[in-house]
């Protein structure tokens, strides 16, 4: 009687072969079985840390500030001293009659004198005056003197006859010459660097102008008719 021995060997294959057990002959047959699975190990791969990059803050942006608006240039008050290098106009004058007068008759004087600019230096920068007629001082070289705010104008350009009396004219009580002078008497106002005008305080006289009048007697007369018209009537 044989009897078998089944092995189940795994993973081994084991060849055919027989051998006694109880006196009995056993033939054992090997059969090779599939392998056991090796169990599968669940490898946990750890999740990336998710790399996190430094937050990096812009560098501010420096704020550029507008430069700051120059100061103006101020300048201590000024006075006619300072404006000694501007020198104003002198007046222009004449007399009626031109040259000649009557004594004791008004003799009239007109002066001229307008606004005008005279420029210059001031503090170093360039500069203006302006020059604006306020008066007139009258030396009538007599002994008589005067001040008037008016220049005078012609008899005719006022409407009145000859030797009228006018705010500048003057009566001579004696013959003789006499130089007779006028200056003119200025408000002034300034500028630098072409800015606005600022007046200064005070005046300011121009140099004398001056003119000689001759003084003469007249004798009255009666004429037959008026001699502007025909100097060859009677008297004239």
């Amino acid at each position: 009687m044989k009897l078998f021995v089944l092995g189940i060997i795994a993973s081994v294959a084991v060849p055919l072969s027989s051998f006694a057990w109880n006196n009995h002959e056993v033939e054992s047959i090997a059969v090779v079985a599939d392998p056991i699975p090796t169990p599968i190990r669940e490898e946990v791969i750890p999740t990336p840390t998710p790399t996190v990059e430094p937050v990096v803050e812009p560098e501010p942006v420096p704020v550029v500030q507008p430069a700051p608006a120059p100061a103006p240039v101020t300048y201590a008050p000024i006075t006619l001293a300072d404006l000694a290098n501007f020198v104003p106009q002198s007046a222009s004058l004449t007399s009626q009659p031109r040259g000649w007068t009557v004594v004791n008759l008004n003799t009239n004087f007109i002066a001229g004198a307008s606004t005008h600019v005279v420029g210059g230096s001031l503090f170093g920068r360039s500069a203006e005056v302006r020059f604006t007629p306020h008066g007139y001082d009258w030396n009538y070289g007599d002994g008589g003197a005067q001040t008037t705010s008016v220049s005078g104008a012609r008899w005719d350009a006022l409407g009145l006859r000859e030797f009228s009396p006018t705010s500048p004219s003057h009566i001579y009580g004696s013959e003789g010459s006499f130089t007779t002078t006028v200056s003119a008497r200025y408000g002034a106002e300034y500028r630098v660097g072409g800015g606005a005008w600022i007046p200064a305080s005070g005046e300011v006289s121009s140099s004398a102008t001056t003119t000689v009048v001759i003084v003469q007697s007249a004798d009255t007369v009666l004429a037959a008719r008026d001699c502007t018209a025909g100097r060859t009537a009677p008297g004239c």
